[in-house]
C-alpha cells in the first residue's frame, strides 16, 4: 500500500517535525511513501484531496484539527485514512481500536467532521484553547481556558430544530473525547450510524461547576441536568453569531445544519511495527 504522510509542520508545539524526521528515516529507501509537508488549513485540505480516489493510505501527522482537514479532503472517497498523533490535544485516536475499518463522518454546513462539534461553555474553551496555542501563552492550555472562561460565561439562547433553548452545553459527538480526554460521550460508537447529543440548559454556576467534575470522570451522564439522545440530522438558530467548536476547529455562524453521512471513510490498520508504536499507546483501551 502506498502510503502519504501529510504532515502538520505547527502541531504539538513541533513535535510533528520531531515524527516527521523518525517517518523520514524509517521509510527513506521506500519508493511507495511520501511525505508532505503543510503549512496551511487549506493546503492540507487540497492535499489530501488529490489523493482521495486514489488506491493509498494518508496519515494525518498532526492533532485533532490537522485530522478535520485531513478528513475534508478525503471524504467521498475511497482512499484510506491513518493517523499518527502528534498534536495538542489528539482526542479522536483514543476512539480508535485494533478492530476499527469504517468510520462515520458528520458534517456541519460545509464542514465535515470526525470526532465531536459543540457549543455554549466548552465551544468557547475550545476557541480560549486555539487563542493561547497560536501565541504560545500556556503550557497547560485547557486548564487555563477553563479558568477565563467559566466566571464569565452566561447561556446563549439557540433554537434546536424550531424549541427555543438557553444552553450551558451543547455537544453533538461521533467520538467519545475532546479537550484533552474530557470523556464527553462516554458511549459514542465512531460507526454505529448515529449521532450522540449531549444537552444542558441553563444552569447556576454551582451546579455548573458539579457537573464539570463529574464530566471529567464520564458521570455527568447520570446527572437529571444532562439530557442525552441519539440524532442523524439538527437544525440550530440563534439570532446573535455564536461559537461552534469542530473538532478543535472554530467557525461563528447563526445557523447550523448538522447531519450524519450516508458515506464512511476506512481506516487503516497499520501493519508497520515502528509506526505502530507511535499509534497504539494513544488507542482505545478495553
Amino acid at each position: 500500500m502506498i502510503k502519504v504522510f501529510i504532515v502538520n509542520d505547527k502541531a504539538g508545539h513541533g513535535k510533528s517535525k520531531e515524527v516527521s524526521k523518525f517517518i523520514y528515516d524509517l521509510f527513506r529507501n521506500d519508493s511507495d511513501t511520501f511525505i508532505i509537508n503543510s503549512s496551511s488549513k487549506q493546503q492540507t485540505i487540497q492535499i489530501a484531496k488529490n489523493f482521495k480516489f486514489d488506491n493509498v493510505v494518508v496519515y494525518s501527522v498532526g492533532g485533532d484539527g490537522t485530522l478535520n482537514d485531513i478528513i475534508n479532503g478525503l471524504a467521498g472517497g475511497n482512499a484510506y485514512l491513518g493517523i499518527i498523533p502528534c498534536g495538542s490535544g489528539n482526542d479522536f485516536i483514543r476512539n480508535i481500536s485494533s478492530d476499527t475499518n469504517e468510520i462515520n463522518l458528520g458534517l456541519v454546513n460545509n464542514r465535515y467532521f470526525i470526532n465531536v462539534i459543540s457549543f455554549g461553555i466548552d465551544a468557547e474553551v475550545a476557541n480560549k484553547v486555539n487563542e493561547l496555542n497560536k501565541y504560545g501563552r500556556s503550557k497547560i492550555p485547557y486548564p487555563r481556558s477553563i479558568a477565563t472562561v467559566f466566571p464569565k460565561y452566561k447561556p446563549e439562547n439557540i433554537n434546536l430544530d424550531g424549541i427555543e433553548k438557553q444552553i450551558t452545553i451543547l455537544s453533538i459527538c461521533n467520538g467519545s473525547y475532546y479537550g484533552n480526554g474530557i470523556p464527553i460521550a462516554p458511549a459514542a460508537i465512531i460507526n454505529d450510524n448515529l449521532l450522540d447529543l449531549y444537552l444542558v440548559e441553563k444552569t447556576s454556576k454551582l451546579e455548573m461547576l458539579h457537573l464539570f467534575s463529574k464530566l471529567l470522570k464520564g458521570k455527568h451522564v447520570e446527572s437529571p441536568k444532562v439530557q442525552h439522545q441519539f440524532i442523524k440530522n439538527l437544525k440550530i438558530n440563534s439570532l446573535n453569531p455564536i461559537i461552534c467548536n469542530i473538532d478543535g476547529e472554530i467557525i461563528v455562524d447563526n445557523n447550523f445544519d448538522i447531519s450524519l453521512q450516508k458515506n464512511t471513510i476506512h481506516y487503516y490498520q497499520e501493519d508497520n511495527v515502528e509506526l505502530k508504536k507511535l499509534i497504539v499507546p494513544y488507542m482505545k483501551k478495553f
